[in-house]
């Protein structure tokens, strides 16, 4: 394996732990309220979704971040790993704010029929 490919794995890899470990932290933190507004007040159900969204969303970042170190194509010049691990990085961080978002939807859309249903 080439110094450079190695420098932008071993750049790579810490970025995506740091960014995967924290935004999943906040999101399982700060993202109950948004479930338990989901689902009925003293659902039992609100911590199991929670816990399994976090482990999808660790799977996710982990599978991806696999994924495109696979896909890397040669570095032969030094900019070439700070173009890489930029690139890479965000093409992450793209998709992972669009699966976000999608979830955010997914529970809003549980909130609005729950409370089109109750009324």
């Amino acid at each position: 394996m080439e110094t450079l490919q190695l420098i932008a794995y071993l750049t790579y890899i810490p970025i995506v732990a740091f960014v995967t470990i924290w935004v999943g932290h906040d999101l399982h933190k700060n993202g109950r309220v948004y479930i338990q507004e989901a689902f009925e007040k003293g659902s039992n159900i609100v911590d199991p979704i929670n816990n399994m969204l976090l482990v999808g969303y660790y799977f996710l970042n982990i599978g991806l971040a696999l994924i495109k170190i696979r896909g890397w194509p040669p570095i032969e010049y030094p900019h070439e790993v700070i173009e890489g691990v930029a690139s890479h990085t965000a093409f992450m961080l793209i998709l992972l704010a669009g699966i976000h978002l999608f979830n955010l939807a997914t529970l809003a859309f549980l909130n609005f029929r729950r409370q089109k249903i109750k009324n």
